[in-house]
């Protein structure tokens, strides 16, 4: 046994499953001893107290054996440590035999760690199909490796989609917002005018709900009519009719409700200037095709 391999099985004793510690090659040489210096150090120091340092640590071995680059065998490890970490605590996962797919659908999906780019998150799945397809065909093809039944309970679960699935997810997402922002583009030029519209639409509510409180507030037998101008922009004379649930009861002899609650009645609209019929209120379409408030027909008779 070498110095080398003494000092690594010394480091790992204990700290993963005795079942991973003296795991050979054809040539009956531990793997242990043949892995890269950085990739090992990075186990020590980075996985070997997490809860799947048993899984890393066997899918390491394997990826030695079948003679993965030193590179590659690097970057696939700290991809997928890296992002398992931040699944397990966003998913508030302890053990190891907590993790599902289900956990790993709700990374590729955006549902958890937000920021991530849809790279990491196809590098992650790739990574970890990459030791899931490594492992199964090195462990269950491979009559050397001792103690497999032990081994197959440190095998990633397999997952149930690849980066296929969701690049399809993803171009239908991205065809969505391309959808939109050509549907949206066409208003921009009209944004001004728009947001003008609106704020004199606001205003003249804003102006009739202040006459209104001021007839509430006095001493007027309902219904009362009145009138007021309104000269901003459409110059016209607004009559209205303010009812409440018994006046209107007492005139139409209806359905009176238990609760009592004001109402106006639009009655005519006419220009300032000139003896003509004005347009009246913005919102009179709206009422007249039934599309505000409910109708209910306790309170009206069809006629």
């Amino acid at each position: 046994m070498s110095t080398l391999l003494d000092t690594r099985l010394e480091l790992l004793k204990d700290k993963i499953d005795d079942s991973l510690l003296y795991i050979v090659n054809s040539s009956n040489q531990n793997l242990w001893e043949l892995v890269d210096s950085q990739m090992f150090n990075y186990f020590i120091k980075h996985i070997v107290k997490s809860p799947w340092s048993n899984h890393l640590g066997l899918n390491i071995l394997c990826l030695v054996d079948r003679n993965l680059l030193i590179e590659s065998i690097y970057n696939i490890t700290t991809n997928v440590h890296s992002k398992l970490k931040l699944i397990f605590e966003e998913c508030n996962l302890e053990e190891f035999d907590d993790f599902n797919y289900s956990h790993a659908e709700k990374y590729m999906t955006n549902e958890i760690i937000k920021h991530h780019s849809s790279r990491q998150r196809q590098s992650f799945l790739n990574a970890y199909n990459t030791f899931t397809f490594n492992i199964n065909k090195w462990i269950h093809t491979n009559q050397y490796i001792q103690n497999k039944d032990k081994l197959n309970r440190f095998l990633f679960p397999e997952l149930p989609f690849d980066n296929r699935d969701f690049a399809e997810r993803d171009k239908a997402i991205e065809s969505a917002k391309i959808k939109r922002k050509s549907e949206t583009s066409v208003l921009t030029p009209l944004l001004p005018q728009v947001r003008a519209e609106g704020y004199h639409r606001w205003n003249q509510l804003k102006r009739l709900r202040n006459i209104l409180k001021e007839i509430i507030m006095s001493p007027v037998k309902l219904p009362y009519q009145f009138s007021y101008n309104e000269s901003e922009h459409i110059n016209e004379t607004w009559t209205f009719i303010l009812w409440d649930i018994d006046s209107f009861s007492d005139e139409y002899g209806v359905y009176s409700s238990k609760e009592n609650f004001h109402f106006l009645e639009f009655v005519s609209a006419t220009k300032i200037d000139i003896d003509e019929e004005g347009e009246g209120p913005w919102f009179l379409d709206i009422l007249r095709h039934n599309l505000l408030g409910l109708w209910d027909n306790e309170y009206l008779s069809k006629e």
